[in-house]
């Protein structure tokens, strides 16, 4: 059995070995995927961050990479001292890829060493 299906757009064809794109158009809102340009409502011309920032005292400061790496370990290093591993946690998010949510998670177990790990989808 192939059943055949029409389009949207008028086009009858076998439902197997159809490519997606002749039943669900790309919509305006797939550019949060990897590699594809930001929604409209993303990109409004605002002033983004274009190197990293350290935080000292009330204000930040520029810093280069290896700067603000260092910081953001040290920070991971002295809550895990101060309250175990469980101290620490990561947000991840369901509109990132596969790939990028379990390098995420496997930072968070492999090198911190907590299960804290948590994603917008369940909002």
């Amino acid at each position: 059995m192939n059943p055949s299906v029409q389009s949207a757009a008028g086009l009858t064809s076998s439902l197997f070995g159809v490519p997606a794109s002749l039943f669900a158009p790309p919509t305006a809102y797939e550019g949060r995927l990897s590699g594809r340009p930001n929604p409209p409502t993303m990109n409004a011309n605002l002033p983004r961050l274009t190197e990293p920032m350290v935080r000292e005292g009330d204000h930040l400061r520029v810093a280069s990479w290896p700067q603000a790496l260092e910081r953001a370990a040290a920070g991971i290093a002295a809550a895990k001292k101060a309250g175990g591993p469980n101290a620490f946690g990561l947000f991840s998010c369901s509109k990132t890829t596969n790939e990028l949510n379990f390098l995420s998670q496997k930072f968070a177990r492999a090198v911190v060493g907590c299960n804290n790990v948590d994603s917008c989808n369940r909002t």
